[in-house]
């Protein structure tokens, strides 16, 4: 890999697994890994990898661990502002966004939208200031005194409904009959 490689983007290539590096390569600040088969293992040396990422995209993937992968990812906290985590199955944890926005408050991309709207925006500033006035250190979140963090389930679980009709009768709308 080039020694000065900044972007690398390897969007629907089948991968699946990655090889740690000799050295961290620090160059690189933006990876696109989207629509791949990356699990959490591959994030892990990910993110040992490319600790300087400013921009991370492995949407559409099959991460389905969100303690680790949250805790992987934070591994890249002082560098990255853009992060792309949609479809995947971690993304059905309930409050995903949120515990994300709370994990990562410099983020300012979430999933190709801002990571917060201006009210957040506002609420934040207010914490920051009335956090300085206390003397509380607000630079990593999972250590900082006073803040209550949004709980990360330890296993995923969503609701499936399905419903089952039988004998319906009536008439159905179709290009044919409309």
């Amino acid at each position: 890999m080039p020694p000065n490689l900044q972007e690398l983007n390897l969007t629907g290539n089948l991968v699946d697994e990655f090889v740690p590096l000799r050295q961290p390569q620090q160059s690189l600040i933006s990876l696109g890994l989207a629509f791949n088969r990356i699990r959490n293992p591959a994030l892990a040396t990910v993110c040992k990898n490319f600790p300087n990422l400013f921009c991370l995209d492995v949407s559409y993937n099959e991460l389905s661990d969100f303690k680790s992968s949250v805790t992987w990812i934070e591994e890249l906290f002082d560098s990255l502002k853009m992060l792309f985590l949609q479809g995947n199955p971690l993304s059905l944890v309930e409050k995903y966004k949120d515990i994300i926005k709370q994990r990562f408050p410099d983020l300012r991309i979430l999933d190709g939208e801002p990571a917060f709207t201006e009210a957040e925006e506002a609420a934040r500033k207010k914490i920051r200031k009335r956090a300085i006035k206390n003397g509380i250190d607000l630079k990593k979140p999972s250590e900082t005194k006073g803040i209550e963090l949004i709980p990360i389930p330890d296993n995923l679980s969503f609701e499936l409904q399905l419903r089952l009709f039988q004998n319906v009768a009536g008439i159905y709308l179709n290009e044919q009959n409309v």
